[in-house]
């Protein structure tokens, strides 16, 4: 595991939050199912919101949103 950077995300106007993210690489060392279920809990303030995630190429993550692909160009060749 090797640590790629920091980013910082303005998520406004969806709200008024600045995020901080840390971004790792990590290699796997073992197979994983293609889509798995996850969720966000809000801190317990509101239900739950439930996502399904699912790999995609790492030639077409730049479509990710809210920034997540923002240092993929640190990634070693």
């Amino acid at each position: 595991m090797s640590k790629l950077g920091e980013a910082e995300y303005d998520m406004t106007p969806y709200r008024h939050e600045l995020q901080r993210r840390h971004v790792f690489h990590l290699e796997l060392a073992e197979p994983t199912p293609d889509r798995w279920m996850s969720q966000e809990s809000h801190d317990g303030e509101q239900e739950p919101t439930r996502f399904e995630c699912f790999w995609i190429k790492l030639e077409s993550a730049h479509i990710l949103q809210s920034g997540q692909g923002a240092l993929l160009g640190q990634l070693p060749e």
